[in-house]
C-alpha cells in the first residue's frame, strides 16, 4: 500500500529581508536587535491518497454439484458460455430418481386408500399417521434426488471450468485450485458482471473509509481506462495476524472487457480541507513538556506561541487554528529570546 498527499501549490521559498547572512545588530540607542527570516502561514488544500494493488475476482463463483455421487449423463453448456439462472446446466445419472419415483407412486397409492377408509372411521388414526408418515417421507426422497440429478444455476453467469466431464462419475471431494471455491462440483459457475477488487488496508487506516465512498481503478491490461466505482463492503473483521481488514469495491463489466484474474490498482481520494501550513523546522518541541511552540513576530519583538500540529508533509506543518498570513520566524531562532526586537 503506498499513501500520497497532495498539497494544491508548492510553498513559496522563505521570504527574508536581505541577502546578507542573519547576524545581530545594535541600533542607535545600542538595542540589540536580530536579524531573522520569515515565512508567512499560509492556507493550502490537503487531502490524503491511498493507493492498493489488488486482483478482479469474479463477484459471485460456485462450484455446481451434488450432495449424492453419481454418473454425469449430460452437460449443456460449454466452457466460457453464459448461464441464466434457473438454468438445467448438468444431468447425472437418473437411476435413483426413476426407483425413488416408483416408491413414491406405491405409497402414494396406499396413502389414498388409507385416507378414504379414515374418513370412514375403518382405521385408527394412528395408522393413517404412519402411512401418511411415509408418503410424505417418499416425496421428499424424490424432490431431493431430483435436485441432486439435475443442477441448476443458482445466478446468472459464466461457466469458467468443468470440473468433471461426460460419462465420468461425480464423487464429492474438496478442490484444491488456490484462488477459487474450495468444494467440490461438476461445473465452475462465476458471475463477471458486475466483478469485484478485495485489498487488505491496515487497522490505523481503516477508520478513513466507508461504503460508498469512491474510488477510481484502473489496470495495466487498459492502461487508457480507468474505472469509477464505490466501496461496497468493509470488514467486518481485522485479521490478529495481519491487523488489516478486507475492503471491497464492486466495478460494472457491461461490455464483458474485464476478465478475472487481471491486475488493479486502487487509488481511494479522501475528502481534502484547507489547512494551514508552515515549515516543519519551524516548529519546535519543548523538551520538558513535550508541547509545541512557534517564534512569531509581534509589534517587531519575537515571542513564542504554543501550537498544536496536525499533520506534517513533504517539510511542511499544519498548525490548529492557526491565523493564516502569520509571520513565523524560521532563519535566526538560536539567537532569539521572548521580547528581543527582530529586523527582517
Amino acid at each position: 500500500m503506498k499513501k500520497i498527499c497532495y498539497l494544491a501549490v508548492l510553498f513559496p521559498v522563505l521570504l527574508s529581508c536581505n541577502s546578507e547572512n542573519k547576524t545581530s545588530i545594535e541600533n542607535n540607542n545600542n538595542v540589540l536587535i536580530v536579524n531573522v527570516g520569515v515565512f508567512e502561514a499560509e492556507s493550502r488544500y490537503y487531502s490524503d491518497t491511498f493507493e492498493y494493488t489488488a486482483t478482479l475476482k469474479p463477484y459471485r463463483e460456485a462450484n455446481l454439484g451434488a450432495t449424492i455421487p453419481g454418473r454425469v449423463e449430460k452437460i449443456h453448456f460449454s466452457k466460457g458460455e453464459y448461464v441464466s439462472k434457473g438454468s438445467l446446466v448438468a444431468e447425472l445419472s437418473s437411476e435413483p430418481m426413476v426407483m425413488a419415483q416408483v416408491e413414491k407412486d406405491a405409497v402414494e397409492k396406499d396413502y389414498q386408500r388409507v385416507k378414504r377408509l379414515r374418513e370412514k372411521g375403518s382405521v385408527t388414526q394412528q395408522d393413517y399417521d404412519h402411512v401418511f408418515a411415509k408418503y410424505e417421507a417418499s416425496k421428499s426422497k424424490l424432490a431431493l434426488l431430483e435436485s441432486n440429478t439435475r443442477i441448476r444455476a443458482p445466478f446468472s453467469g459464466i461457466i469458467a471450468e468443468h470440473l468433471v466431464n461426460e460419462g465420468e462419475n461425480f464423487m464429492f471431494s474438496p478442490g484444491l485450485k488456490i484462488g477459487l471455491s474450495h468444494t467440490s462440483g461438476i461445473v465452475r459457475l462465476i458471475q463477471t458482471n458486475p466483478l469485484k477488487v478485495v485489498f487488505n488496508v491496515n487497522e490505523q487506516d481503516i477508520r478513513h473509509f466507508e461504503n460508498g465512498m469512491s474510488v477510481d481503478v484502473s489496470l495495466d491490461a487498459l492502461p487508457d481506462e480507468h474505472i469509477k466505482a464505490q466501496i461496497a463492503q468493509i470488514g467486518p473483521l481485522v485479521s490478529a495476524m495481519s491487523r488489516t481488514a478486507e475492503v471491497m469495491v464492486k466495478i460494472p463489466n457491461d461490455e464483458g472487457k474485464l476478465m478475472p484474474g487481471m491486475f488493479a490498482r486502487v487509488k481511494i481520494e479522501l475528502p481534502g480541507d484547507t489547512l494551514v501550513f508552515v515549515p516543519r523546522h519551524a516548529v519546535i518541541q519543548h523538551e520538558r513538556d513535550d508541547k509545541h511552540y512557534v517564534w512569531v513576530i509581534d509589534d517587531g519583538k519575537a515571542q513564542q506561541m504554543p501550537v498544536v500540529p496536525v499533520i506534517t508533509r513533504h517539510g511542511y506543518t499544519a498548525l490548529e487554528d492557526f491565523e493564516e498570513g502569520r509571520k513565523i520566524i524560521v532563519a535566526g531562532i538560536n539567537r532569539l529570546v521572548p521580547g528581543i526586537e527582530v529586523k527582517y
